[in-house]
């Protein structure tokens, strides 16, 4: 009774702490310029020392959209569509945000040079298995998270990619802020919080 009335309370602890996360969501395309720097150069370098006051989510979409003949069209042409999905498929499969963002900062820098290589590497390496990557890809359930996808960054109506957005309401200024800078950002509405979490920060590098 006493071992059940512990892990309650540490369940009850664990969502108490989840609730005060900052949320976040990145929209972003696979092969858009200002994603990949965005990615490369503000996210990858940061998350390690933000992640546990953090929840992120990945939206790979952008401004693409649904056709009448049950696929999409991209802003950077079908290769582009095609890396979506492949990370929408990945995504699905490795929940630990941490391994998302090893996973996204390494998809973003290897898809945009070898698309033809489609991120496997990548992907085993974030714990995913290729082959059920490999059936996503090509089944109605690759659709379904793209469409999925279609619908949060519909919501938001992006008019510039990537467009980061916090806990589910977009802000322009927050927007400005976060491509500028979005360590210091996300440090500033954390310890608006009274989440003291970024005095100790340091940047680690990242490698390409």
């Amino acid at each position: 009774m006493k071992f059940l009335s512990f892990v309650l309370s540490v369940l009850f602890v664990i969502q108490i702490n989840d609730a005060h996360k900052l949320n976040i969501e990145l929209l972003y395309e696979s092969l858009c310029p200002d994603s990949v720097r965005f990615v490369k150069n503000q996210l990858a370098p940061t998350f390690d020392e933000i992640a546990d006051y953090v929840n992120i989510t990945f939206v790979p979409f952008g401004k693409a959209f649904s056709n009448q003949n049950g696929d999409f069209d991209c802003q950077h042409g079908p290769i582009e569509c095609k890396g979506n999905r492949i990370q929408s498929c990945v995504l699905n499969q490795i929940p630990d945000q941490v391994k998302q963002v090893q996973y996204v900062h390494c998809f973003m820098q290897t898809y945009v040079t070898n698309p033809m290589e489609q991120g496997e590497k990548c992907a085993t390496q974030a714990g995913a298995i290729w082959e059920v990557v490999k059936q996503c890809v090509e089944s109605k359930a690759g659709m379904l998270l793209q469409l999925q996808a279609e619908q949060t960054t519909s919501h938001y109506k992006p008019q510039f990619i990537p467009t980061i957005v916090y806990d589910k309401k977009f802000d322009q200024n927050a927007q400005d802020s976060s491509i500028a800078g979005f360590r210091d950002y996300v440090c500033k509405r954390l310890q608006k919080d009274k989440q003291d979490v970024c005095a100790p920060m340091r940047l680690k590098p990242i490698r390409a």
